[in-house]
């Protein structure tokens, strides 16, 4: 389960206060927890949220950069921030089928994040032939309507035990393997 937050500080250290409390009263919430923090985020208040980022990180909460290539990043934020993921925004993941330049741009988004030791999730899958060619690029999760559209809570909940369905089958989920 993930959340977002837009790196003010007292939403996030409220945010905070809540995971700690369900992580209290369930063991396993911990390892399915994680903190989204937008690109723009952290560019436009970064000490504020590198002390955010931080504090989740300390408290054991999985953190991720939302939206990423969507803002003015610098490879300098990826250095400082103690994140667990990246999320490649969905401009780069929709042209897939059809530019080969957003192409290159998502492989070496998803070569450079593995190098740093992040798991790497694309927006915006759309078809099966981006979500071919992103398995293809050692993507390690993907997320889009053709994986689920948005659902209420209670269907989410229900699904949050499926196991994973291999890709090309008719039901889909989020998860990718990861190409040998």
């Amino acid at each position: 389960m993930a959340w977002e937050s837009r790196a003010r500080t007292g939403p996030a250290t409220r945010t905070l206060r809540a995971a700690r409390r369900a992580i209290r009263k369930v063991a396993e919430a911990k390892a399915r927890l994680c903190f989204e923090f937008t690109e723009t985020a952290v560019i436009d208040n970064p000490e504020v949220a590198l002390a955010i980022i931080d504090r989740f990180a300390a408290a054991g909460i999985a953190v991720s950069i939302d939206d990423y290539g969507s803002g003015l990043s610098s490879l300098a934020y990826l250095k400082q921030i103690k994140a667990d993921e990246l999320k490649i925004d969905k401009s780069f993941v929709l042209p897939l089928d059809s530019s080969s330049r957003d192409g290159l741009l998502v492989k070496s988004t998803i070569d450079l994040a593995h190098s740093l030791g992040l798991k790497v999730t694309a927006e915006g899958v759309e078809t099966a032939t981006a979500l071919a060619l992103l398995q293809a690029m050692g993507c390690d999760m993907a997320q889009g309507y053709f994986i689920a559209r948005p659902m209420p809570i209670a269907d989410l909940i229900g699904r949050l035990g499926e196991p994973a369905v291999p890709v090309g089958t008719a039901a889909q989920t989020p998860s990718i393997t990861r190409a040998a």
